[in-house]
């Protein structure tokens, strides 16, 4: 049984016929007892059918532990977005990215397609100015 419907199926082909440059969605998982990684495999799977710049790539968080730390990575599972030459801009999507979190990992597909985060001029100035490392996180539950 598929993951994404049929109708839905078409709707995301249209969203990511346009990208730009290639994703790589990396997949850490935690072996037999991770819960919901079966889950994520299927959806990650019928996601990159979907478009010819997208590459699904699968590795185990405890035999992979030093491509996990390279990348900051200290829990699983886990999914991260590499751009074109694997450049890595930060985003992480820990669990299971259905409901909300589907459209936002789509969200951020294009943007990492494009190379680009489409954040406002002044937004990228007040950035600048940060001295320090910032650690943003968005916890997600759903309702």
């Amino acid at each position: 049984m598929s993951i994404i419907n049929e109708k839905d199926r078409q709707v995301v082909r249209e969203l990511l016929q346009n990208l730009e440059r290639p994703v790589k969605l990396l997949f850490f998982e935690k072996g037999e007892a991770c819960k919901h990684c079966r889950d994520i495999d299927q959806l990650l799977g019928e996601l990159v059918q979907l478009s010819d710049k997208l590459q699904l790539e699968k590795k185990n968080f405890d035999s992979d532990r030093e491509l996990a730390a390279k990348l900051g990575v200290d829990k699983a599972p886990v999914v991260v977005l590499l751009g074109e030459g694997d450049r890595d801009y930060g985003i992480r999507f820990f669990g299971v990215p259905a409901g909300y979190e589907f459209s936002a990992l789509l969200d951020d597909i294009k943007m990492v397609s494009a190379g680009d985060s489409g954040l406002a001029p002044e937004t990228r100035s007040a950035l600048a100015e940060l001295t320090e490392p910032l650690n943003l996180q968005v916890f997600v539950t759903p309702t």
